[in-house]
């Protein structure tokens, strides 16, 4: 039982060295495990202030990537208004070119008419006065001329500009489309729970 005893047996009890060495080496233990401890509360709380950090940062970039996927969304959602509005606009401008190719022909056939017009007239006058005498002679106000007959532009010229407006908008739409999807891809991890630690 002596071999298994932690103090030597000495005349009034145990061996002084014995217990001083047992409580110099329990103290230098105690002293090493709250060293110990001490740094891993300074780690723990490196951590603590890193995730804090983690987490704002985290929380920040997840409203700029909320506002920017709205931000996108409305976007593809205005250049799509936009191209609608181009169409119609086109539409209407092919409409407008139309018309006016139709009222430049008509123009053209009424200088035609203006012409023979004038020159009756020209020819009622000199049989006025060969025929009427003095008197009776009235002066008529002479014709307004009709405008000139304007060029219009070429209207290949007018489909470029429509395939060009187009791509452009197209492009624009892909942008949107593309921006909104790869915000979308981004990841968001939610933060751990607040009993989980994994610090090593």
């Amino acid at each position: 039982m002596a071999k298994n005893s932690l103090f030597h047996r000495a005349l009034f009890g145990y061996a002084k060295e014995d217990v001083h060495a047992y409580i110099l080496a329990q103290d230098r233990k105690v002293r090493e495990l709250s060293d110990a401890l001490n740094a891993l509360e300074e780690k723990f709380c490196a951590y603590q202030n890193f995730y804090a950090s983690l987490m704002r940062v985290y929380d920040e970039n997840l409203a700029v990537l909320r506002e920017v996927q709205i931000r996108a969304a409305a976007s593809e959602e205005r250049v799509r208004t936009l191209g609608e509005v181009f169409g119609a606009l086109s539409e209407a401008y092919r409409r407008l070119y139309q018309t006016a190719a139709e009222q430049q022909s008509a123009l053209a056939t009424a200088k035609l008419y203006e012409n023979k017009a004038t020159k009756y007239d020209e020819l009622a006058v000199r049989m006025k006065e060969l025929v009427l005498p003095e008197s009776m002679q009235t002066a008529a106000a002479p014709l307004e001329p009709l405008p000139e007959v304007g060029v219009l532009p070429e209207e290949t010229v007018i489909d470029e500009y429509c395939v060009r407006a187009d791509a452009a908008l197209r492009e624009l739409l892909s942008d949107s489309r593309a921006y909104v999807s790869a915000t979308a891809r981004l990841q968001n991890p939610a933060p751990p729970q607040a009993g989980e630690s994994n610090i090593g």
